[in-house]
């Protein structure tokens, strides 16, 4: 087989080309009768192994913003975006969540906030921190994410979510064992107060499928 290898992610679709090999193998052979006549032939393999191919798709435009509003919404989610995994690998593919290792300030991915304006840690006190990355319901100033492997129905402020992992930990989505194509739903929720200066706050976040071995 082809060697596999993580192709990354956030919301790129990745296709391999086939690969076709022709192995001429085996001796020639040759027989003489008795009447004179001359038979020969040759024994031909034909090998196609097809290239291992792994996509990643989403509904999501690439920016999900939370709505949230400390007068009226203080608990707010994104539209739930559905993602999908495809691969030909008879092993299957997981599909990965952590903050990105390149995301403008937060250039080395260690922080998992959504920090403010220019800031360039989670040291700052106007901050939204991540909720616990073993899940928890909501509370003020935090935010996180919600999956869902079998329905599309929104989170509510009594649902757990999950803090994003820094770059290199990844916390698994989902997974198959097989080839084929599966899917799952994602949104993103945060809850604020007052005490939370009036300013965006951002940070970046990478999806990824990687084939498994």
């Amino acid at each position: 087989m082809s060697d596999r290898k993580a192709l990354g992610a956030g919301f790129v679709a990745v296709a391999a080309v086939l690969g076709l090999v022709l192995s001429v193998v085996g001796p020639v052979s040759a027989a003489q009768s008795d009447t004179g006549t001359t038979e020969a032939s040759i024994s031909q393999e034909v090998v196609i192994e097809p290239s291992s191919v792994i996509t990643i798709t989403s509904t999501s435009s690439g920016l999900e913003e939370i709505p949230a509003n400390p007068s009226s919404t203080p608990f707010a989610v994104t539209s739930v975006q559905t993602l999908a995994g495809s691969t030909n690998d008879p092993d299957g593919f997981t599909i990965d969540i952590q903050i990105q290792d390149a995301g403008a300030t937060n250039a080395d991915g260690a922080y998992n906030c959504l920090f403010a304006g220019t800031d360039t840690t989670c040291a700052a006190t106007s901050k939204v921190s991540a909720i616990s990355l073993s899940g928890a319901t909501l509370t003020d100033n935090t935010w996180g994410y919600y999956f869902n492997s079998s329905s599309s129905t929104p989170p509510t402020s009594a649902s757990t979510f999950y803090g994003v992992p820094v770059n290199g930990s990844p916390a698994e989505l989902f997974s198959t064992d097989a080839a084929g194509t599966l899917s799952g739903y994602l949104s993103y929720g945060a809850q604020v107060n007052y005490s939370l200066v009036s300013q965006e706050y951002h940070n970046w976040v990478i999806i990824s499928i990687t084939a498994n071995p």
